[in-house]
């Protein structure tokens, strides 16, 4: 039997084999492909960005917000809900929703002020702050010029919010920037003991950037830093017992400088002038809020320490001074870099009339005070360092000296100031008197005419101010002391009679009808609108003559160009 061979397919040449055609694709089209797959994603979400602003999904948070619909022949304002940019779904008071037109007519000196809630005028309305009064006073100064002030101050906010705004407030075209800020770097957005995250400058940048956007709005639409409900003097601290040689105070320190750097580049880059003033604080009349032991003292004669104490204050009280003051060495002795220590040395300094001693016991009993409402003195050195560096560009209002200058010789109190920071009426009228003549001055080149500057009554016929101004002022602040860390001052008793007392001799100065509609106000109503909270009471009480005085009132606070 033959065998026969059978074919193999190792067998077969390549001619028999079945052939492929391949496909070749360009470098460019291969390129072109990669670039579609990564920017696909980023077109997606700037369309969605678009529709999402489109239906008005989320919040406008740019600083210049345009009219919508117009008020002739105004334009444009500064937006009321810009604080959401940096306290995510947190409201708070500021800016001044001031109507104004763009472009800017022709003869019109625009300044824009930056700041916190001592430049949006807290807790008095927008109208009475300082800002409002530089315009009237520049005014007066100057006939022929249109001056317009946008008041940009924002509750809380610090430099960080400044350096941020300092860009944004360009939109409007300024002709000047005021910045009066430094209160809020340890407890403001990204601060170094802030409950919202602390940051450096190049972050927070970015998460305000991407606040702003309607997209991120709405995946973040249920989150909250802080809680809203809360009083933002509890909300905002993580740490209230902060040493004055800590990191907390060396990076605030390190915050400030670096962001309003920043802002004063911005603002030079667009060929923007700057006023840039150091911040005053209360001095006299608030005991520290939170005199804690030092770590470097004695632990175990802590309890002699206040026995000391206690015994030389009640020599303070019945005016034994020298008896006082041996205990209070004696003290000193045992813990010296104690606030509550040198706050009564502050005021036996005062008593015996040593003020230039008093002065600087002051200054270090709130520089010692572990809550950091109250800048420290070694701020000063920041605003002052900035302004030589930053020449010529940068006029300089030392706020905090000049207010030396004219408080008590023991330094500032409740003339000037209701509480921590916060400015009184007249405290208002002063710095607009400081700034307006720098602003004369330096910026404008021109002599500060004193002839013409209005005393304190007649800046108050001009802005609209009424009693129950200052009426609401202490009684929000005689509030201020019920909570965290007020209430935790030395001397409580004190500072709340103190608020009685001022609200006493106010009411006592007004009509009976006019004390009793007062009397019918809900807190809500003196925090928020206060005027309008009047009329509306007096309109119930249907004290018809006094309710027209406040429709001219309200005329006169809102009468813009």
């Amino acid at each position: 039997m033959t065998d026969s061979k059978l074919p193999s397919p190792i067998d077969v040449t390549k001619s028999e084999a079945p052939s492929k055609k391949r496909h070749h694709i360009s470098r460019k089209r291969l390129w072109l492909f990669r670039a579609i797959v990564v920017v696909a994603p980023f077109v997606m979400l700037v369309f969605t960005e678009i529709v999402l602003r489109a239906f008005g999904v989320g919040r406008d948070l740019t600083l210049v917000q345009e009219l919508k619909p117009p008020l002739p022949p105004f334009t444009h304002r500064l937006n009321p809900s810009i604080d959401y940019a940096y306290y995510d779904n947190m409201d708070v008071s500021g800016p001044e929703p001031r109507p104004f037109q763009m472009p800017k007519p022709k003869g019109v000196f625009r300044i824009v002020c930056l700041g916190g809630s001592t430049v949006i005028g807290f807790p008095y309305a927008s109208e009475l702050a300082f800002p409002r009064q530089i315009e009237f006073l520049l005014e007066l100064q100057n006939p022929d010029i249109d001056f317009e002030v946008l008041n940009a101050g924002v509750t809380s906010m610090n430099s960080f919010v400044v350096s941020d705004l300092t860009e944004q407030c360009l939109a409007c075209d300024p002709d000047l920037i005021v910045i009066h800020s430094g209160h809020n770097e340890f407890y403001g957005p990204g601060g170094s003991a802030s409950t919202i995250e602390e940051r450096s400058s190049a972050l927070s940048e970015t998460v305000f950037d991407l606040r702003r956007l309607r997209l991120a709005q709405v995946f973040t639409s249920n989150e909250r830093s802080v809680d809203t409900n809360a009083d933002l003097l509890t909300a905002l601290p993580q740490e209230f017992e902060i040493p004055l040689q800590s990191t907390y105070v060396k990076k605030a320190e390190s915050n400030l400088r670096r962001n309003l750097k920043h802002a004063i580049a911005t603002a030079q880059a667009a060929n923007v002038p700057v006023v840039l003033s150091s911040v005053a604080s209360k001095l006299r009349g608030l005991s520290p809020m939170r005199a804690f032991w030092p770590e470097n003292c004695n632990r175990s004669r802590e309890e002699e320490w206040n026995e000391l104490l206690r015994v030389a204050e009640s020599y303070l009280e019945s005016r034994s001074y020298a008896e006082a003051k041996a205990l209070l060495d004696q003290a000193s002795q045992i813990c010296e870099q104690h606030a509550l220590l040198q706050y009564r040395l502050a005021q036996y300094y005062e008593a015996t009339e040593q003020f230039d001693l008093a002065r600087q016991k002051y200054e270090l009993a709130r520089d010692l005070d572990g809550c950091r409402f109250r800048a420290p003195t070694r701020f000063h050195t920041v605003f002052k360092e900035l302004v030589e560096n930053e020449s010529p560009n940068v006029a300089f209002v030392d706020v905090a000296e000049n207010l030396k200058q004219i408080a008590s010789p023991a330094g500032p109190g409740d003339r000037f100031f209701l509480e921590h920071v916060h400015y009184t009426f007249e405290g208002h009228f002063e710095l607009a008197k400081m700034f307006s003549q720098t602003i004369q001055q330096k910026i404008l080149m021109s002599t500060w005419n004193l002839d013409v500057v209005p005393e304190i009554e007649g800046m108050k016929a001009i802005v609209g101010y009424l009693p129950e101004d200052d009426l609401g002022a202490w009684s929000i602040t005689l509030q201020v002391y019920e909570t965290e860390p007020f209430r935790e001052c030395a001397d409580l008793e004190a500072h709340q009679q103190q608020c009685v007392t001022k609200i006493s001799g106010i009411l006592q100065n007004l009509p009976e009808f006019r004390r009793e509609a007062f009397a019918d106000l809900t807190m809500a109503q003196i925090l928020g609108e206060l005027l309008e909270g009047l009329k509306s009471v007096h309109q119930h009480r249907r004290s018809s003559e006094f309710l027209e005085q406040l429709n001219e009132l309200q005329q006169t606070r809102f009468s813009f160009h």
